[in-house]
């Protein structure tokens, strides 16, 4: 993905749960996606559904 010729990554989590889809998105520039990957990580893991 680019904008304005800089270039993203995007990494996108699904959860599926009765008859709705809840997405989590985590989009930023390649240089700074290692470092905002574990915290993404982090909230995808402690996502509830349905509380």
């Amino acid at each position: 993905m680019t904008r304005s010729g800089e270039v993203f990554r995007l990494q996108q989590v699904y959860f599926l749960a009765d008859g709705e889809a809840h997405v989590l998105s985590l989009t930023t520039t390649v240089d700074n996606f290692a470092r905002l990957e574990p915290v993404f990580d982090g909230i995808v893991g402690s996502y509830k559904v349905n509380p």
